[in-house]
């Protein structure tokens, strides 16, 4: 007795399509991921490692790793509050730029407390003479405006 082979096909039970043979295995069988002297392989690494290193901690560089003491940035005074004052009192600044004539310096701080997150930032211009012309303290606009009541 011959049978007719049908042309319909029944569907296979294979519901996702597997990546497992295109993804390298990080152990068990198979061809090891490096196939090169393993001193090769550690110079490498210790040039890469630092370099990824500096990577992350550039991207940190800018928030301070402390709040920003809010009873300093009320003493700031415009006209006689010297740049080297707002140094002493906040630390090196996470970011110094220029604003047309002014300098600027950003501290920035991000962290949590038991009420939750808390994102501060104090920005201040300094004159050609060194004098805190104008600040921002939790400025709620990206664009913060110099006002300078120091030209006389």
């Amino acid at each position: 007795m011959v049978r007719a082979r049908s042309k319909h096909r029944e569907p296979t039970c294979d519901p996702v399509p597997s990546v497992a043979h295109s993804v390298p295995r990080l152990s068990g069988p198979g061809p090891p991921l490096y196939e090169g002297d393993p001193r090769e392989r550690q110079a490498q690494m210790k040039i890469v490692l630092p370099v990824l290193v500096a990577l992350s901690l550039s991207a940190c560089s800018a928030l301070s790793a402390r709040p920003i003491d809010g009873a300093k940035v009320q003493n700031i005074q415009q006209c006689t509050t010297s740049e080297q004052e707002v140094l002493s009192w906040f630390g090196s600044p996470g970011r110094r730029g220029t604003s047309g004539q002014y300098r600027s310096l950003t501290w920035r701080y991000s962290g949590s407390d038991e009420w939750g997150k808390i994102e501060q930032e104090l920005i201040v211009f300094v004159n050609a003479r060194g004098k805190v012309v104008s600040y921002a303290w939790n400025p709620t606009s990206p664009q913060v405006e110099v006002i300078d009541n120091c030209q006389r």
